[in-house]
């Protein structure tokens, strides 16, 4: 949409709809529960990056991932039940039954795992939790860390 044709609508709403319906939406605070899940997915997204990108790559964080929200140990085509429970706090997924999530885990990140490895990441990252995000670092760089 061009800036004249939005200054052109703007200016068929009257400005008292502007001042008391319009503006005040604009000032409303966001949920402290959704701030925080957006600076830990960004903090810890720059973390696991760095660790990752340093040691090892984007296939291995992926496999990390997997194992991770699977519950295994090695990355497996089975999907856990939990994996599923992650898997629907997506709104595309939402609505699918179990083993139309197992084929999309299949397809999309065993099958395809070269193929965008960055937007993958970034989708189980971002169906993680907080908690869960720590608990991953925990996991997986912290322990490995302190291994060595």
């Amino acid at each position: 949409m061009s800036i004249e044709l939005k200054k052109n609508l703007l200016s068929k709403i009257p400005v008292d709809v502007i001042i008391n319906n319009i503006i005040p939406y604009t000032y409303i605070p966001q949920n402290k529960k959704l701030l925080r899940d957006i600076k830990s997915f960004f903090s810890d997204f720059c973390t696991i990056e760095n660790s990752y990108s340093y040691d090892y790559n984007y296939d291995v964080l992926i496999y990390d991932l997997i194992c991770f929200c699977n519950c295994s140990y090695i990355p497996s085509y089975n999907m856990h039940e939990n994996f599923g429970q992650l898997l629907k706090r997506s709104f595309k997924l939402k609505q699918c039954n179990y083993s139309e999530l197992n084929n999309h885990v299949f397809i999309v990140f065993h099958r395809n795992v070269v193929l965008n490895p960055l937007r993958k990441i970034r989708f189980l990252w971002g169906i993680l939790k907080p908690g869960e995000r720590s608990r991953f670092i925990n996991k997986y760089l912290l322990e490995d860390f302190y291994n060595y």
